[in-house]
């Protein structure tokens, strides 16, 4: 079974099967094979990356190819900071670089752009005053078979809390939700990748002596499933996220969902989860005892996620968008 790792990844292997179940022909393209670029309508560029600005003025040349961008935006300082990081700071004259500046520098090569949430549409209107009829917001799908989600029981649901990301990524915000745990006695299970050279001696000092917090490694899918099942409440109280994709997992396994309110993550639970300030170790301890102590929205967060962010809704979207614009 796949084990699916980084959101970028993720959103391109969802919408290539997703489109694919449509009828449609889609590659992921790599260095190491060729193509008939003449062949194909559009060329999607996920996220941002150092060769953007490279691999656009390749492109750009095959003129009946629409180059499209889904640029993953997950700025978490102001619009004015975004303008300038957007404008200069990447610029030969500042030498300083970011991916942000060759975005910008590459915008109006873009037949238009998709998004996941109005918070990042507003980047590109606001921003980079990118004409508001050039952007299309498309939610994404959670990327669980329904399948799999199917017949949850409710009071089998076990009184911890579940974390499950890069656990050493700053803006995953670990480090607050141990001390939220610690503090206030929370039962929590943390599950993901360490990926920085030091991470593994950094979480064994933060969870030292503290027997209420567990880490289980990196899970297969099954594994998450089965802790998605029995948790009754999923943390993720992040200083940076795009979508939030655990969270819309867990959520459909019937997990009550702690959440940051930065960013566009709210945009997708319908006013069904705890929000809280991820700065503040209080709040965020807090709102998982409330939810563990009884305070919930399922099943009806559960239904909504299953009606509005299943594959076919959101692919049915993605599609109608692609054909509306050849």
């Amino acid at each position: 079974m796949t084990i699916y790792s980084a959101g970028v990844p993720v959103q391109g292997r969802m919408w290539k099967d997703g489109l694919e179940k449509l009828g449609h022909e889609v590659y992921l393209i790599n260095n190491w094979d060729f193509y008939d670029w003449n062949s194909f309508d559009y060329i999607i560029f996920m996220q941002r990356g150092k060769l953007l600005r490279d691999y656009v003025d390749i492109f750009k040349q095959y003129e009946h190819v629409k180059l499209v961008s889904a640029p993953i935006i997950d700025f978490w300082k102001s619009f004015t900071r975004f303008k300038l990081t957007c404008r200069y700071f990447g610029s030969h004259r500042f030498r300083i670089y970011n991916t942000y500046h060759d975005f910008y520098k590459a915008r109006n090569d873009f037949a238009f752009y998709l998004v996941r949430s109005k918070f990042e549409s507003n980047f590109l209107i606001k921003g980079m005053n990118i004409p508001a009829e050039k952007v299309f917001i498309l939610p994404l799908s959670f990327r669980t078979n329904i399948e799999d989600a199917k017949d949850i029981d409710m009071s089998a649901k076990e009184p911890f809390c579940f974390f499950a990301g890069r656990l050493t990524s700053w803006g995953k915000n670990v480090g607050r939700l141990v001390e939220a745990a610690v503090k206030y006695n929370i039962p929590l299970v943390l599950a993901g990748t360490i990926t920085e050279v030091n991470g593994q001696k950094w979480l064994d000092n933060l969870l030292n002596g503290h027997e209420n917090i567990k880490y289980v490694g990196r899970l297969s899918d099954t594994e998450l499933y089965d802790y998605y099942r029995r948790a009754r409440v999923l943390a993720l109280p992040s200083l940076v996220e795009g979508v939030g994709m655990v969270a819309l997992e867990a959520a459909i396994f019937g997990c009550d969902v702690v959440l940051t309110n930065l960013g566009a993550p709210k945009e997708y639970f319908n006013n069904m989860v705890t929000l809280v300030n991820p700065y503040n170790i209080d709040e965020i301890g807090l709102g998982i005892k409330e939810m563990l102590g009884g305070k919930t929205f399922q099943p009806q967060l559960r239904d909504y996620i299953l009606r509005t962010n299943n594959m076919d809704t959101c692919m049915k979207a993605l599609e109608n968008v692609l054909l509306e614009n050849l």
